[in-house]
């Protein structure tokens, strides 16, 4: 047999997924040719497969030593170290395959899943729509950019691309499941449900994702134990799917004489063997299970784990923050609103729910949702995005992270109008008089939101300071917060939290109006009242009902808006005492202070 048929067997075993087969007919080509690049490759290739990535790097960049000019062999490496998260090494080589090869498909579609990895969504905008263009279709080009879209908050242009690519590639799980997600979001939840009927058709390949997806699907709507049994039989069907177990543990109170709990046990003893982004979960998932179950000391050391591994993966640079944080405790003072005065937009249909991640925004705003004249858009990027470029005394501008959305002379006026048409564009809001914007960190742009629209309604919810960063804490968020993860950086951001929130208050005092998450709890109908006064908006009892109200919920905080007002999470700082003493360093005086706001 020669090489050529050698390599022919080798690769159709490879297909078949027998990789020891594979890779034992490779090595006798190279034992036989030892220069010969496409044994090399496709060994690397085998490597891979298996996830042993030193090995797949050392053989496909031995393929390239040999044959320096084939684009497949550059992006291979590149899927390599990007799985390594070695990204600039992955950069380099999906741009060497492209030099070589401009319409390679695949080249295109790996390197803007690369940067969707890192969360550089704009970027990897830029990538697959040139990509798209070199290659229309491609499955995966025309996948990822629709996740690129979903991820900048594009919903019309998310939902369309999703759309077009179920029409080309009606059996493409990707497609479908992304599509499911994206009506999800948007709150057609019904027609997400039979996305996920056509995505269980394609056989039992998708059959757990599916139940994975059913199960968000109906946390999002609120019904609980649908869910769980969705998330029970996704498990049933992948023990071993990490993310899944996460997803069961974050949607109901876990029992230690349940199935469940014994399960999650078994993976504990062997969560050293777990890499990635399923270590993280999976330590998340313990973490949740032990505080369930009363063994704070094993949440808390699950929980740390978890999190630091997090941190050390992410991005996160908190001299961003302290500059945005110095811009507008300095520059947004007295005189500088006094020249914004007549510049906003009169629209009155924003209400803006903020303040701390996890402390009772959403609540305040499922029950802003149970007013027939509310309609909740959630968390919505689109404050920041519209003031970026906005100009300073002094020469400062303020810039957006992800990069300048609008021009720097745009008036308020204008800027205004282009977030109430983002917001149009990303969510049905139409036909009602007012909607919410609920993300908790627009408390940094209370300031120039009160500015752009002065008849607009802020609401900044509060909690008990501790309480606030341990429900953080626990949390794994599905993006940025990325201080939450260690206690001394959470207690620096409660820090300057605290201190601009005081400068709000002095610089604007009346124009908005604060809720304590602990008399929420306490005294909903008084609370509700208060809120719905500030509103402008007339008493409806659907209020004292928000449990019933049936919205889609994306948040961290889906299971506890589906539940009357309990206040067991008042005060349970308390058992964490001994594990949070960095924390309380940072915050104890303003835990005091919280508190002797009240006496």
């Amino acid at each position: 047999m020669n090489t050529l048929e050698l390599l022919h067997q080798a690769l159709a075993r490879h297909q078949v997924g027998d990789l020891e087969a594979a890779k034992a007919i490779y090595l006798q080509v190279l034992a036989r040719e030892p220069r010969n690049a496409d044994a090399h490759h496709l060994l690397g290739c085998a490597y891979r497969s298996e996830r042993k990535f030193d090995e797949a790097i050392d053989s496909i960049g031995t393929a390239i030593s040999i044959n320096p000019i084939m684009a497949s062999f550059y992006n291979n490496l590149g899927t390599c170290y990007s799985a390594r998260f070695e990204r600039v090494a992955a950069e380099l080589c999906f741009r060497k395959a492209l030099d070589l090869d401009p319409n390679y498909a695949d080249a295109w579609s790996n390197f803007g899943l690369m940067q969707i990895g890192a969360l550089r969504f704009h970027e990897a905008r830029a990538v697959l729509e040139q990509g798209a263009v070199a290659a229309p279709d491609h499955e995966g080009i025309q996948c990822n950019l629709a996740q690129v879209y979903y991820e900048l908050s594009l919903t019309r242009e998310a939902l369309a691309a999703y759309e077009r690519t179920v029409s080309r590639f009606p059996a493409s799980g990707v497609a479908l499941i992304g599509l499911a997600g994206c009506l999800n979001k948007i709150g057609r939840n019904e027609e997400a449900l039979d996305v996920i009927d056509r995505l269980q058709a394609l056989g039992s390949k998708y059959e757990a994702e599916a139940l994975q997806i059913r199960g968000r699907v109906l946390e999002v709507l609120g019904r609980l134990d649908e869910a769980c049994a969705a998330f029970d039989a996704a498990i049933g069907a992948l023990p071993e799917e990490v993310g899944l177990m996460h997803a069961r543990a974050s949607i109901k109170k876990i029992k230690a004489d349940e199935p469940f709990f014994s399960h999650l046990m078994q993976f504990e003893k062997h969560a050293d063997k777990v890499r990635g982004t399923k270590r993280i979960q999976l330590h998340f998932a313990l973490g949740k299970a032990y505080q369930d179950t009363g063994d704070i000391a094993a949440a808390a050391s699950n929980y740390a784990q978890g999190a630091s591994i997090q941190l050390l993966t992410s991005n996160y640079d908190e001299r961003e923050d302290v500059a945005l944080f110095k811009i507008m405790h300095d520059k947004v003072n007295q005189q500088y609103l006094a020249q914004l005065k007549t510049q906003g937009h009169p629209s009155d249909r924003p209400i803006f729910v903020l303040g701390m991640p996890r402390s009772g925004t959403t609540l305040v705003e499922q029950i802003l949702a149970s007013h027939p004249q509310v309609y909740a858009a959630g968390e919505m990027p689109f404050i920041s995005e519209v003031l970026d470029g906005i100009d300073f005394p002094g020469g400062w501008r303020l810039g957006h992270p992800t990069g300048a959305r609008m021009p720097g002379g745009a008036s308020l006026r204008d800027r205004g109008e282009a977030y109430l048409q983002r917001v149009e564009a990303h969510a049905p809001v139409v036909g009602h008089r007012h909607f919410t914007d609920k993300l908790p960190e627009n408390y940094y742009n209370l300031g120039l939101i009160t500015a752009m629209f002065p008849n607009a309604r802020i609401i900044h919810c509060r909690r008990d300071p501790v309480d606030n960063c341990i429900s953080c804490y626990n949390t794994l968020f599905a993006t940025k917060h990325y201080w939450s993860y260690d206690f001394s950086a959470m207690g620096r951001t409660y820090q300057r939290y605290w201190q601009l929130m005081q400068h709000w208050r002095a610089l604007l005092p009346g124009q908005f109006l604060e809720l304590r998450y602990e008399q929420v709890v306490g005294d909903i109908e008084q609370q509700a009242k208060r809120l719905l006064d500030w509103c402008g908006l007339p008493w409806d009892d659907k209020v004292l009902r928000f449990y019933e109200t049936n919205r889609p919920v994306q948040t961290a905080s889906v299971t506890q808006v589906r539940q009357p007002i309990y206040s067991s999470s008042v005060g349970k700082w308390k058992k964490w005492e001994p594990y949070i003493q960095p924390l309380l360093a940072e915050i104890g005086p303003i835990e005091k202070a919280y508190w002797a706001e009240l006496d």
